[in-house]
């Protein structure tokens, strides 16, 4: 007989090819801090006929509900792992690779690697430190194989090891700011890298008095690209107000990763991506013996993000999904061998946020002191159940809702009355650290609430509940852009 410890449980995760179907490759290991439920809820009807016995008689199993719900840490390889399944969408851009071997020229890819000179990438998880890091692809690359200098061969590299596009070098002088603080280019052609408008990128390099940006330090920093031209990126929302600069000696640097926001069910990009997850028992089937168990065909229903004060990061997760069936010894195919994480910093929300604000549509500032901050997405999931068939046998997405809830503290007047206008406001939350960066932006939002606390020898507060909706522009509640790399 076994016995399992909690601290000795496993959680793996792997994206379903069809709803159902149990992954062969792609398992990751979660590490949750909880887990609040793991498996099926089972009801039962009993027999009660009118009996002088006056007693039940054995019943039938007629449902099941099978849902994972668990808590992690919210970091950068966390935050990519669900982001498709809870968008309901392809992320677009910043393509990712990995590499079968490393040369002295280059990383040895499968296919696609015939990147142009000049753009930057990322590079993590391999054994030698000399191929980590930002790199600029440079010896003209090809299908197989992405160039780079300075690298140090490895014949096998490390499963999980990766390397993301994340940006472009201008040529010497190449890239301006003209004067509506767009960014210009002569030699670059936007329309053939894949930025995505929509998209937040990052203008400049690691520190403001690199050669690697403007002359000016204003230009430098987070923008939203409005439209993708051949020699222009239109902007908005920018971190400072952009001046003109027509530079003939700066080498600028441009940062930017995979973008995705929530589509309408006839886009192109929609897509219902399904999860596996398996739990695995320690010594269940006695000492050295472990069981594990399947849970199929789950949902992204909500993930909770929530980012309290002077504390850490994590993510709620709630999956609903159509089956979980009974522990069992035969382990699923690569399950044994699961990708490790990169990227497994945890946000630190006393010194990791980058850009944090509530704004007007003219982006006059209403807020940007938070006390705390929880930024909820679901997709009210629901099981469709048949006749015949035991759960759910087909999953129903229902309305994709955006829901932020936070205590700012009162410096404006201005919240107060946007609230009872009922003003559409816009909002953006960037956090970075080592591993990376990323930023939600809500483009169109109603704020709700009003309730202030008065604690003494403190600053009041004020409850704010924030509701997205569908942006006229983009046609999105909001949006993700994350960044394999983002500068100080």
């Amino acid at each position: 007989m076994g016995r399992v410890l909690t601290n000795t449980i496993t959680l793996e995760v792997a994206a379903e090819s069809a709803l159902g179907i149990q992954p062969t490759a792609g398992w990751k290991t979660i590490e949750p801090n909880s887990i609040g439920k793991f498996g099926p809820m089972l009801k039962k009807i009993a027999r009660e006929p009118i009996s002088k016995n006056r007693q039940r008689r054995k019943g039938a199993l007629v449902d099941l509900d099978s849902s994972v719900e668990f808590e992690c840490d919210i970091t950068y390889d966390r935050m990519r792992m669900f982001v498709e399944g809870l968008f309901f969408a392809t992320a677009k851009g910043g393509v990712n690779f990995t590499p079968t071997a490393v040369t002295a020229t280059g990383y040895t890819v499968a296919s696609g690697g015939a990147i142009a000179d000049g753009t930057l990438f990322y590079a993590r998880g391999f054994s030698d430190p000399a191929n980590n890091g930002l790199k600029i692809a440079a010896g003209v690359s090809t299908g197989t194989e992405v160039k780079a200098a300075g690298l140090v061969a490895e014949v096998t590299p490390p499963l999980g090891a990766i390397i993301e596009i994340c940006g472009v070098q201008g040529a010497v002088g190449d890239l301006d700011i003209d004067a509506s603080g767009n960014l210009v280019s002569t030699a670059l052609n936007w329309t053939t890298t894949d930025v995505q408008v929509g998209q937040f990128i990052f203008i400049g390099g690691l520190s403001t008095t690199s050669a690697l940006n403007f002359t000016n330090t204003v230009n430098r920093g987070l923008a939203r690209v409005l439209s993708v031209a051949a020699g222009l990126l239109t902007l908005d929302k920018k971190s400072t107000t952009f001046v003109v600069e027509a530079d003939a000696t700066q080498t600028v640097q441009v940062f930017w990763g995979q973008y995705i926001r929530n589509v309408a069910v006839d886009s192109a990009d929609y897509l219902e991506r399904t999860y596996h997850f398996e739990l695995g028992y320690e010594n269940l089937a006695g000492s050295g013996v472990d069981k594990y168990e399947y849970a199929e065909g789950n949902f992204a229903n909500e993930i909770v993000f929530d980012l309290p004060v002077t504390s850490k990061g994590t993510m709620k997760c709630n999956f609903i999904g159509t089956d979980c069936l009974d522990p069992t010894l035969t382990r699923a195919t690569g399950a044994a061998t699961p990708i490790p994480a990169v990227g497994t910093v945890p946000i630190n929300t006393s010194g990791d946020f980058v850009r944090l604000r509530v704004t007007d549509v003219d982006e006059l500032g209403l807020t940007t002191d938070f006390k705390s901050l929880t930024l909820t997405i679901k997709n009210n999931v629901s099981p469709e159940k048949v006749l015949g068939t035991l759960g759910g046998k087909y999953m129903n997405a229902g309305l994709f809702d955006v829901e932020i809830d936070g205590q700012i503290l009162f410096t404006d007047s201005g919240v107060l009355e946007a609230m009872r206008a009922n003003e559409t406001l816009t909002m953006e939350v960037c956090i970075r650290n080592e591993d990376g960066g990323f930023i939600f932006d809500v483009p169109s939002m109603c704020i709700e609430g009003g309730d202030k606390d008065f604690p003494v020898n403190q600053t009041v507060g004020i409850q704010m509940k924030a509701l997205a909706f569908q942006d006229a522009r983009f046609g999105s509640s909001i949006s993700l852009s994350t960044f394999p790399y983002m500068p100080l």
